[in-house]
């Protein structure tokens, strides 16, 4: 055992904290938990809303989670990512749930999406178009919401981010379906629910 593990300790009489260190040291301290997408909604000069993504950088070169077992998402080091002046930084905002909204997108039509106007080949994956575009913090261009991979209790659990919308929750409930389905691989979606939202049942 590490030498800062006491097996005198009594914690370790306690048959769910033993089963606990029995689950860190089973799965290895140098192994990663899962995967981090940096991923935002964001209004884009043109009008439209697309999501947006940016690679974090951190001074350990990795991202390190907060200790503990709780899932990836509820652990993410988002106060050690390069700071953001208050008038920049991407706050989220919910939105008003008394505005009038036209009915949620059908699933069909948002696992639909494709490039270029071209259907995609049958079987393969959808994707939407990538726009490479270089902001900086003080353009808006930071993200601080990301979407979570990590398999755990033999499942591959995804980590959903806080939305402004219920709209944005639905699309990216949509594309985790579409890509589950294309690797035929069952996924557990956990971590933030949507927004409060009447069109929701």
């Amino acid at each position: 055992m590490p030498e800062n593990v006491d097996p005198f300790d009594s914690k370790l009489e306690d048959a769910e904290e033993r089963a606990r260190l029995a689950r860190v040291f089973e799965h290895g301290l140098g192994k990663p938990t899962g995967w981090v997408l940096p991923i935002q909604r964001w209004n884009a000069r043109d009008g439209r809303a697309r999501w947006m993504s940016e690679r974090w950088s951190f001074r350990r070169g990795r991202l390190m989670l907060a200790p503990g077992d709780s899932p990836l998402g509820f652990r993410l080091p988002i106060a050690s990512l390069p700071w953001v002046p208050k008038s920049s930084y991407p706050y989220y905002n919910p939105a008003d749930p008394f505005d009038e909204r036209p009915p949620l997108a059908e699933p069909e039509r948002l696992r639909q999406r494709h490039v270029d106007g071209e259907r995609p080949a049958e079987g393969s994956a959808t994707r939407q178009m990538q726009i490479e575009q270089t902001l900086s913090a003080t353009d808006g261009g930071a993200v601080r919401t990301a979407l979570g991979i990590e398999p755990r209790e033999g499942a591959l659990c995804v980590f959903m981010p806080p939305t402004e919308s219920a709209d944005d929750y639905v699309e990216l409930v949509a594309a985790i379906e579409q890509t589950a389905a294309d690797l035929e691989l069952p996924v557990r979606l956990e971590g933030y629910t949507p927004p409060h939202d009447p069109r929701l049942g």
